[in-house]
């Protein structure tokens, strides 16, 4: 297997800890606000997600492996992009502004770069 883990840049695995504290939380606020036995509960559903981008995130950086981070990031741009989208069209614009600068240009340039690496 290729190991690329000297060649990711700080600044990635910094933001992906980040990350995880951000998906941690949230995970946490949408369980505690979510009803598991009613179907399709929103909150439930969003909670799940984020326990699923955990651990892919928790994966990339204990192994330091950049097509595991690449697979984590373009996820979470993914993501954040809908909820972005979401956020926009529901009419909190302040807070779909808020997605580009801690969320959506990092996760970009990071999946970027991430990508270079694991060619």
């Amino acid at each position: 297997m290729n190991n690329t883990n000297n060649k990711i840049p700080n600044w990635i695995i910094y933001y992906g800890i980040f990350q995880i504290l951000l998906v941690v939380s949230f995970g946490i606020m949408f369980f505690m606000n979510s009803n598991p036995f009613t179907a399709n509960d929103p909150s439930f559903l969003a909670g799940a997600r984020n326990v699923g981008i955990l651990a892919v995130l928790l994966l990339g950086l204990f192994r330091k492996d950049a097509k595991i981070l690449f697979c984590a990031y373009l996820l979470r741009l993914i993501v954040d992009s809908g909820d972005m989208i979401s956020n926009f069209l529901g009419g909190e614009t302040w807070a779909a502004v808020s997605f580009l600068p801690l969320t959506i240009i990092p996760l970009f340039l990071g999946t970027r770069k991430l990508w270079e690496i694991s060619e």
